[in-house]
């Protein structure tokens, strides 16, 4: 019995690989996966090298898994193996998380000689609401949301809608109405809604992103992201006069840094980052089942996800001084305020989504 078992542990650490390329974060389908590989030599009984082989190619395939699920970030400032350091209790979770993971395809052949070579993939969600992951094990739900709330990548000033004034407000209003092909609403005692903006260089550049008469005309530098002009989305239904259902964050320019809790922030007159959406606006049970964000590929694949409900803001965002950090432009700063000011709880329930590179 014990040389058996000496034999199989030989097996494991000589004759185990993994194929590394096919491991990693995919943050569009919501998985980690890992993929080992595992021989096994002849010994005349097929079930039993068979077996051996399997187990070799899962142990690494777990190995590998726990190396990458570490250095996934969370925000700016953390990855996971530096919230597993801050609790054992965390710890504990990440673990249990790891060995719960499913095979999610295996492969076994058999050469000339008898040989056995068997491909394990294993994954788990990063988080567990996804229609498509669901009964998968997430690592988001092993994470504390004290810890990702308290996070210090999340700016100390959150933007507020008392630095503008009622007549800011409804000039958001209108400019909104003009984005989405209405008729703007002017009242008595408000701006009008054809007066110009003074903005700053980053609203510039998102104005410009939007198509909007009343971006001031700046020459933008080298280093900063050019934008597209606005693409109109037909099939998403956005009515400006309701509150929100959901949000859908469209990124351009360089290459945005994912993480499982970005934050979505305006940078004031003074250089100052003020938070315009994290994890502090997210109900702590949200952040435990489904996350503060999700990430897709195209706009088509986030406009049928139920997370952002029927009634959906899509705003533009540039990627921002910090990982994990999207940059929005002062009048979308204004918006999404509003929107939690007129009672939408598209922030406290987390439905917002993230189409990027």
């Amino acid at each position: 019995m014990r040389s058996i078992l000496i034999s199989v542990i030989s097996l494991l650490l000589i004759s185990s690989v993994s194929f590394a390329e096919d491991s990693g974060v995919d943050w569009n389908s919501n998985i980690i996966k890992a993929t080992g590989f595992g021989i096994a030599k002849s010994s005349g009984r097929k079930v039993r090298d068979k077996m051996m082989a399997l187990r070799a190619a899962k142990v690494t395939a777990m190995r590998d898994l726990m190396e990458i699920v570490q250095g996934v970030r969370v925000d700016s400032e953390t990855v996971v193996n530096e919230a597993v350091l801050k609790k054992d209790e965390v710890r504990t979770k990440v673990q249990g998380v790891i060995r719960g993971c499913r095979v999610m395809g295996s492969n076994v052949k058999y050469d000339d000689n008898g040989d056995v070579t068997a491909e394990v993939v294993l994954g788990i969600a990063l988080n567990g609401a996804m229609p498509s992951n669901q009964n998968m094990p997430d690592l988001l739900s092993a994470l504390s949301p004290e810890l990702i709330q308290n996070s210090p990548a999340i700016p100390n000033k959150e933007f507020s809608l008392d630095e503008g004034g009622e007549g800011k407000k409804e000039l958001v209003k209108n400019e909104l109405a003009e984005i989405f092909g209405e008729e703007p609403r002017a009242e008595a005692g408000m701006v009008d809604a054809k007066a110009p903006i003074q903005m700053e260089e980053d609203d510039v550049v998102l104005a410009d992103l939007f198509g909007s008469s009343n971006a001031v005309s700046e020459p933008m530098s080298e280093d900063e992201p050019k934008f597209s002009t606005h693409t109109e989305y037909p099939s998403i239904t956005y009515d400006p006069a309701k509150p929100a259902t959901g949000v859908l964050v469209i990124v351009e320019g360089t290459p945005f840094v994912k993480g499982l809790c970005p934050v979505l922030a305006y940078k004031d007159e003074s250089g100052e980052l003020e938070s315009v959406y994290s994890a502090k606006n997210v109900e702590p049970e949200i952040i435990r089942t489904s996350g503060i964000v999700w990430y897709v590929k195209d706009v088509d694949t986030a406009q049928k996800l139920e997370k952002l409900g029927d009634n959906i803001l899509v705003i533009k965002s540039l990627p921002g001084p910090r990982d994990c950090m999207l940059l929005v432009d002062k009048d979308t700063a204004w918006q999404l305020a509003e929107q939690k000011r007129q009672g939408s709880e598209f922030a406290k329930k987390g439905a917002v989504v993230i189409c990027a590179k």
